[in-house]
């Protein structure tokens, strides 16, 4: 058990390797290691929700919230911007690729990024998915993408992503 000083825990992520766990709450995101509760790191939050994905290797965190998508060491420190948004583009959700090779990014308007996780670069972009998408998820083989949209009539979608150049 891992006491932690979040107060709502509204997104949760487990390194890979089981060496850390993330929590966020509204206004920040904590990370502890997991083998005795130490608290390892702490980066402010803005908005409602962040979304949190560990790198396959466990070496670090993304992070998605009303300012965009950035990334952490898996100890914290300080952040670098790998995707800025547009202004009233709060994200959502997020994912990172079992290859780590892409990461699919989702905001509460309905649209959904696949983007290089180290660069931000755009590899495809859907606009309008649904009314908002609320979870996504990569199967294995890194190429399959589970997009779950909400608000009333509710849907999944499965995308197969094209090969990475």
């Amino acid at each position: 058990t891992i006491k932690t000083g979040l107060g709502e825990i509204q997104s949760l992520a487990l390194s890979p390797n089981g060496e850390h766990v993330a929590g966020a709450s509204p206004g920040r995101i904590e990370i502890y290691r997991v083998a005795d509760g130490a608290r390892e790191g702490s980066v402010p939050a803005k908005g409602p929700f962040p979304a949190l994905a560990f790198a396959p290797d466990g070496s670090g965190l993304l992070i998605g919230d009303a300012e965009g998508v950035r990334r952490v060491g898996a100890a914290g420190g300080a952040p670098s911007w790998i995707r800025p948004l547009e202004p009233e583009s709060p994200v959502s959700t997020l994912a990172l690729s079992p290859d780590g090779a892409r990461v699919a990014i989702a905001n509460y308007y309905g649209s959904l990024v696949i983007a290089d996780p180290v660069t931000g670069a755009t590899e495809m972009e859907i606009k309008r998915v649904g009314p908002i998408v609320l979870d996504v998820a990569f199967a294995k083989d890194s190429r399959t993408l589970s997009v779950g949209t909400g608000m009333g009539d509710s849907h999944v979608y499965l995308l197969r992503l094209p090969p990475r150049k």
